[in-house]
């Protein structure tokens, strides 16, 4: 349910922030503004580069034909697509970034019609002004957007416990649409380098664990306790730090949340994009499988693009199957097709 995408047709489309992708030296650029991220390629991507930068691409912006033969080579029936976080656009002026997402989820909502019964997209929003967010949000969920990509934090200098973003959360609710947090490289807001990726590396599991933190500190669930939270990544250092979020909520100023943390994990729906079996066998005892759902971050190159990092727990089938499709399906909607490789498997 976690992959990513590059709409060519976006590309250039939003001023001055761009944003533009191209290789150079082996490596994948991505332009928004003044600020570049660089992905190093493959050995064999980078060498097609050289001939062909388009094509080197292809995994990242190629059309749907190219996703779905991958996702049959690697036994995926239905896969959640959602813009690369570069592209959020927090940063620009409101008008730049209005019109540029809704490009951009237009786009999204055309890519995904080629075959909807294989794809399906998640919007993202203006979220540096809400008014405009939650018209683009009905705009977005008609077209057929599943959930809400957002990132877990710095938004236009805003937190997700500010009740400046109380209106969305209505609406998610309203809809009962989920919201998908994933995070974005935040030197693109601040505009400052970013050595080794890191805000990547760390920063995105940095991000993730503090949304859930100030969702639970603020007091956001109790106001709107039927919201639905996805969060990337295994949820960053959550299913670790379980213990010391609980424990020292009494002793920080300001904390509103009325139940103990464990209470609100059935909001929560946890990726299992982590790259080693001891944390995922951690993190499954800890959430819980009615709560975990499988991701691959398709698109990047450092994807898990096959169900063997699940299949090597050595789950019973039920579990598996929760995994792998049920709880997607129940949590977007999706349908019986969402489970049927799950019941192959």
């Amino acid at each position: 349910m976690h992959s990513h995408i590059m709409l060519p047709e976006t590309f250039g489309k939003a001023g001055k922030y761009g944003p533009e992708v191209f290789v150079r030296d082996g490596q994948m650029v991505l332009r928004v503004g003044e600020q570049e991220s660089q992905i190093k390629l493959d050995p064999q991507r980078a060498k097609q580069a050289e001939s062909d930068p388009r094509a080197a691409l292809s995994t990242f912006a190629g059309g749907p034909a190219v996703r779905i033969a991958e996702m049959d080579a690697n036994d995926i029936d239905i896969m959640g697509v959602s813009v690369s976080p570069l592209f959020y656009l927090y940063w620009a002026e409101l008008d730049i970034a209005a019109e540029f997402i809704k490009l951009q989820n237009d786009a999204l909502a055309a890519y995904c019609r080629h075959n909807p019964d294989r794809l399906f997209f998640m919007p993202t929003l203006p979220l540096q002004d809400i008014p405009a967010a939650v018209e683009e949000f009905e705009r977005a969920v008609a077209l057929g957007g599943r959930a809400i990509n957002l990132a877990g934090g710095a938004i236009a200098g805003r937190e997700l416990d500010d009740e400046v973003f109380w209106p969305l959360y209505e609406k998610a609710v309203e809809y009962d649409v989920p919201l998908f947090v994933h995070p974005y490289p935040e030197h693109l807001a601040r505009a400052s380098a970013d050595r080794y990726n890191l805000s990547w590396v760390v920063g995105y599991l940095a991000q993730e664990t503090t949304a859930f933190v100030r969702l639970l500190y603020g007091g956001v669930l109790d106001a709107f306790p039927a919201l639905k939270i996805c969060i990337t990544h295994g949820g960053g250092f959550v299913p670790y730090q379980l213990g010391r979020i609980d424990r020292l909520a009494p002793y920080m100023p300001g904390v509103q949340m009325q139940k103990k943390t464990e209470d609100y994990l059935g909001n929560f729906y946890f990726e299992t994009l982590v790259h080693d079996p001891r944390a995922r066998k951690f993190m499954l005892e800890i959430i819980g499988a009615d709560n975990l759902f499988y991701g691959s971050n398709y698109g990047s190159p450092h994807d898990l693009a096959t169900t063997a990092f699940i299949d090597e727990l050595g789950l019973d089938t039920a579990t598996r199957d929760k995994i792998v499709g049920g709880n997607a399906e129940r949590l977007f909607k999706l349908g019986a097709a969402a489970s049927s490789k799950a019941n192959s498997g």
